[in-house]
């Protein structure tokens, strides 16, 4: 019985510090210090944001009157006329749209630069939802690895008493194969674990722009507070969504685009001034040999009506359009609210089950196991099979928790929450 006392104090002495530490926090790099950086430095989101910069120069190039025309025409053989003989003429003529066209243009122009922007927001809220599902993947794998080391610094207690006992004739060897081969398979668990750790931190490293990152620590979703979600109205999410902003921009650009295609009816008018150069040589008895000028008026018919009933007829489908996509955009805000409260719902009941119920029980049924395995009233099978059991609700737990802040990163992203504010902040709390 000596024996069986050492080896008890042992492994009690093994697992108690290794219960306590197993929920010590973890501190790492802020969620929301790895939003601002991502909204800042994401290298698709500065290329999108270029893109809505360059096409809010088309304003100004659109709007601009035509250039002015020049042309010279030379006589080889002076023409003779009333005044003389001509020798050359200058001609300078500029040509003016017909009123307001130029407007539309700039207002065209601008609002596909306003549509542009709003795309790039729309993106940036894309990239902070990457953000926030990458750090909570790498949290919920840091978090299973942090228990499976835990268990295997248990079996290696385990493993002990399980050697001691077969020493003295108390155990079978079998104990400690079985052990052993447990150990082993958690090896396999942690490679796999930091296979996956290693994609999920090269996704954050990738949406930093950040390729030579340093490892860190992530907060563990232990510290996540669950809430309630209420009902949200479809057109105040609407009113927030950047989305929409670039629907109704895109809207407007195509009822601009329509009005232009009906001035686009009406002529463009030019005028010129010509200039004669008469030689004065020559000059027959009736003519004074002084140059002449002209002005004159020039109008483009716009006859290829083909084509602007094509444009007009565009025009038209892209508002219609644009009001498709703003009916398909409400009816998926209805449905994937619903979805992610039912999602909130079932993971935070799934998060207080495992906390308040399944988790305590299993605390419960392994020190009673472990007393009586050290007591030899339970072998090592009963042991095993009830650490492995709270493992596996903690692990649970923990993927619990990890798709609550998946599916509020979601909500978040639903609301168009702004891409550097976050509900998940709630990590950093303890």
């Amino acid at each position: 019985m000596a024996v069986f006392s050492s080896a008890r104090g042992a492994l009690i002495g093994l697992l108690l510090p290794l219960c306590a530490s197993a929920q010590a926090p973890d501190s790492g790099l802020p969620l929301d210090s790895l939003l601002r950086v991502a909204v800042a430095d994401n290298p698709a989101l500065a290329v999108a944001r270029l893109h809505a910069d360059a096409l809010g120069t088309r304003a100004e190039q659109v709007s601009a009157r035509p250039n002015p025309t020049v042309g010279v025409t030379a006589f080889p053989a002076p023409i003779l006329t009333a005044r003389g003989a001509q020798q050359a003429q200058v001609r300078v003529e500029q040509r003016f749209p017909w009123p307001g066209t130029l407007r539309l243009r700039a207002e065209a122009a601008a609002l596909r630069a306003e549509a542009a922007e709003a795309r790039s927001e729309v993106y940036a809220l894309d990239v902070a939802l990457a953000v926030k599902t990458a750090y909570v993947d790498l949290a919920h794998v840091q978090a299973t690895r942090r228990h499976v080391e835990a268990f295997q610094l248990r079996l290696a207690a385990f493993a002990e008493a399980a050697m001691e006992r077969y020493e003295v004739g108390r155990g079978p060897q079998s104990a400690i194969l079985q052990i052993q081969l447990a150990r082993k398979r958690l090896t396999a668990r942690l490679l796999q674990l930091d296979a996956e750790a290693s994609r999920a931190f090269q996704r954050l490293a990738r949406l930093l722009d950040r390729p030579s990152l340093t490892a860190f620590n992530t907060v563990p979703l232990a510290s996540l507070r669950t809430r309630a979600v209420g009902g949200v109205a479809v057109d105040s999410v609407l009113a927030q969504r950047p989305e929409n902003d670039a629907l109704e921009a895109r809207v407007a650009q195509a009822e601009a685009e329509a009005t232009l295609v009906r001035k686009a009816r009406y002529p463009d008018l030019g005028v010129n001034v010509t200039y004669f150069n008469i030689s004065d040589r020559a000059v027959p008895a009736s003519a004074d040999g002084r140059d002449a000028f002209a002005l004159g008026v020039t109008m483009r018919i716009p006859l290829d009506r083909i084509r602007q009933r094509a444009q007009a007829e565009e025009a038209r489908l892209r508002m219609a359009e644009a009001e498709a996509e703003r009916a398909a955009l409400a009816t998926e805000i209805t449905t994937t609210l619903a979805d992610l409260r039912a999602q909130l719902r079932n993971e935070a009941a799934q998060i207080a089950l495992h906390t308040d119920r399944l988790l305590p029980q299993a605390d419960a049924i392994v020190t009673s196991v472990l007393a009586a395995y050290a007591t030899g009233q339970a072998d090592h099978l009963a042991l095993l099979d009830a650490e492995r059991t709270r493992l596996d609700l903690r692990l649970a737990l923990d993927a619990a928790r990890a798709r609550y802040a998946r599916a509020l990163a979601a909500l978040e992203r639903t609301l168009g929450t702004p891409p550097t504010r976050t509900e998940l902040g709630a990590l950093n709390d303890e």
